[in-house]
């Protein structure tokens, strides 16, 4: 993700804070590198807004508390139709 994104106008930031709005948070990589980048630029603090978040991992996509031969034959079922 490094490299991905710069500041144009960097004299803009200077001193300032910054707000980045996103519409799904899954990992934060794409959050933490545009607020790395305000930042260097001259932010003084980011701030992050998000309107949804994905769902853990272990949460084995939204069959929760199932055995691991059920999820898995549901699993099957879901990739293959």
């Amino acid at each position: 993700m490094r490299g991905a994104f710069l500041v144009k106008r960097p004299a803009e930031l200077k001193n300032r804070e910054g707000l980045l709005v996103d519409d799904v948070l899954t990992t934060g990589t794409t959050a933490s590198e545009c607020a790395r980048v305000l930042r260097r630029a001259g932010a003084t603090r980011v701030w992050v807004a998000t309107v949804a978040r994905t769902m853990k991992a272990e949460t084995s996509y939204g069959l929760i508390n199932q055995d691991s031969d059920e999820t898995e034959e549901r699993m099957a079922m879901a990739a293959n139709g």
